[in-house]
């Protein structure tokens, strides 16, 4: 036993088999703390860790928009470097940084994602929980509309498209009309 904290895996591969949310832990579990939160207490041992709940993850994009932001090095270089050159380049890149080691198992271990549509290709399990711990580091949250907000938004869509039409209804000029379905859609 290495007599560290661990946590339950906090991923919700909902009916659709996409990963868009994390999930709290369940009632009487041995393990009420997600890997992500017990990840964030080690590296963020001064600041409270947020809660363990169900919410959607917020996404990052790398550049490129190849779906990873992070920075992913081969064990060979860590575990048996070619030189003290690169084993010294390899520290000072993770030196002083959160660090999560995975495996690349494209059967086993590989989640859609929203980020599949941009990427076209599935992510894998560490990288997904890279996401969810960086989310909580940073401190982002992507919150979905409650059913009052959707209404809220519903009807002030309706009535920015009555106030348009009204204003727009004697003139044929599709330009005009053009504007306002933009109006609409942004």
């Amino acid at each position: 036993r290495c007599h560290k904290p661990v946590g339950y895996i906090n991923l919700n591969n909902n009916d659709t088999g996409v990963v868009r949310d994390t999930e709290p832990p369940l009632a009487g579990s041995r393990f009420p703390e997600s890997f992500a939160r017990a990840i964030y207490r080690a590296a963020e041992p001064a600041r409270p860790a947020p809660a363990d709940s169900a919410r959607p993850i917020a996404w990052l994009l790398g550049p490129g928009k190849d779906g990873s932001p992070f920075l992913t090095i081969p064990a060979h270089k860590v575990l048996t470097p070619a030189s003290e050159a690169e084993r010294a380049e390899t520290m000072s890149q993770i030196r002083d940084r959160v660090v999560l080691i995975g495996i690349d198992l494209t059967q086993i271990d590989s989640f859609r994602t929203p980020m599949t549509l941009l990427t076209d290709r599935k992510m894998r399990g560490v990288v997904v929980h890279a996401q969810t711990v960086a989310q909580m580091l940073d401190g982002r949250a992507l919150d979905n509309l409650d059913s009052r907000q959707a209404l809220y938004f519903l009807a002030g869509l309706a009535a920015v498209g009555v106030v348009l039409s009204w204003l727009l209804w004697r003139r044929s000029n599709f330009l005009s009309l053009g504007v306002a379905a933009a109006v609409l859609v942004a």
